[in-house]
């Protein structure tokens, strides 16, 4: 048992420790050795798993769109980098609505696989990238479809381009 205040270093000054006196009649080469700085150790190599970059976040096509925008209402169309969107954001559209015709929609890139493409799921995103276009404002949306006797659900990115003529969509699942 101590009844007496805690012992503690803080504001003791320390010493730096004098080093060792040479032996003048001993072994240069020795003497030499114990001179010279340690080697550095060997830097290791990265694997090729720590070089690996993970993917983007659905949500950094948000931050990527606000980039393009640069201030202004919308970002033009010829800004999107369509390698960049189809590398790292797969299962991304880009929908273009013309004032005569039906909409027309182009894939960025390869599915991943995650998404069922089903005519309700394909009304959704046309409905959606529609409003987003009109409104002229990037949405968030959120949506469960029946699936093999389950609900999935997704969520769509719509983010508008140009006088809101075209809207670049990501699909994904989004988490319950």
């Amino acid at each position: 048992m101590n009844d007496g205040p805690a012992a503690s270093l803080m504001g003791i000054a320390l010493k730096p420790k004098r080093a060792a006196r040479r032996d003048r009649g001993g072994d240069s080469a020795a003497s030499v050795a114990a001179a010279s700085p340690p080697s550095p150790p060997p830097v290791a190599e990265p694997s090729p798993e720590a070089a690996v970059e993970p993917p983007p976040r659905p949500e950094e096509i948000v931050v990527y769109w606000e980039r393009l925008r640069r201030g202004r209402p919308l970002p033009p169309l010829v800004d999107l980098d369509r390698a960049l969107v189809a590398k790292a954001w797969p299962d991304s559209l880009i929908v273009v609505f013309d004032q005569e015709a039906l909409p027309r929609i182009s894939r960025l890139g390869a599915t991943n696989g995650d998404i069922e493409y089903t005519p309700m799921v394909t009304d959704w995103i046309l409905t959606q990238a529609r409003h987003a276009a009109r409104r002229a404002t990037k949405l968030d949306e959120l949506q469960s479809f029946p699936m093999a006797g389950e609900s999935v659900r997704y969520r769509l990115f719509l983010l508008p381009f140009g006088q809101g003529e075209s809207v670049l969509c990501h699909l994904c699942l989004a988490a319950w």
